[in-house]
C-alpha cells in the first residue's frame, strides 16, 4: 500500500525550534487531523512535506522515493487560497489539469459536476474578487483535488466558510473525498 512517511523531520528559524523529530505514517484512504496552536509548526510541517521549504533535517518519502525538497508530489492547498486574480474560476480549477497535460475537454465535462457538488455552480466565468471568501475557499478546495495526487494537504480548508456551508463541506468531504482512496492531511482549529 502507498504511503506518505516523514522521518526525524526538525526545523527551527534561528533559535526557536519549530519541528522536533517528526515521524508520521500516512497510508491512502486514510484521513490525518493536524491540531494545534498557531505558531506550533503545522503549515511548516506542510510546506516541508510539500518541497516548498527544506527541513533542517530529516526526509519526506512516499514508498521508498525519498521526495524531501522536490515539489509536485502533493496536492497541497495552503490556508490563503491563492487563487490567480486574472483567471476565472474555471481556469484557475482547470490549472492542475493543464499543468499536468490533461485534456481540457475532458476536465470541462468533469467539472460541471464538481462545481455542483462544491456550492459554486455560476461562478465558472468569474474572477475570484467577485466571489466571497467561502466560494474562494471551495474553488481552490477543487483546485486542490484536480492535482489527482495520491496525498493531499489542505491547512485550515474550511477556515472561510460559514457554519452551513462548513458542515455540508465536512458531509461532502465525508462522503466523497474518502471513496477516492487518497491519503489526506488536514489542519484545523475545529475539534
Amino acid at each position: 500500500m502507498t504511503e506518505l512517511k516523514l522521518r526525524n523531520i526538525c526545523k527551527s528559524y534561528g533559535e526557536k525550534v519549530i519541528l522536533d523529530s517528526v515521524n508520521l505514517d500516512l497510508r491512502m484512504g486514510e484521513t490525518i487531523c493536524i491540531l494545534g496552536k498557531s505558531g506550533c509548526g503545522k503549515s511548516t510541517l506542510f510546506n516541508i512535506i510539500s518541497g516548498l521549504i527544506s527541513p533542517d533535517s530529516g526526509n519526506v518519502y512516499i514508498d521508498k522515493k525519498e521526495i524531501t525538497k522536490l515539489p509536485g508530489f502533493v496536492g497541497y492547498m495552503p490556508q490563503k487560497n491563492a487563487l490567480f486574480p486574472f483567471k476565472t474560476i474555471r481556469e484557475n480549477v482547470l490549472l492542475p489539469i493543464l499543468i499536468q497535460n490533461g485534456s481540457h475537454f475532458q476536465a470541462q465535462i468533469n467539472l460541471d459536476d464538481y462545481f455542483d457538488k462544491f456550492l459554486i455552480s455560476g461562478t465558472e466565468n468569474k474572477y475570484p474578487h467577485e466571489l466571497s471568501g467561502g466560494m474562494r475557499q471551495r474553488a481552490a478546495f477543487l483546485r486542490t483535488l484536480m492535482f489527482n495526487k495520491d496525498f493531499m494537504l489542505f491547512d485550515e480548508p474550511f477556515s472561510s466558510l460559514d457554519n452551513i456551508t462548513k458542515l455540508y463541506m465536512y458531509k461532502w468531504y465525508k462522503d466523497n473525498i474518502k471513496g477516492l482512496g487518497r491519503g489526506v492531511m488536514l489542519i484545523t482549529h475545529s475539534i
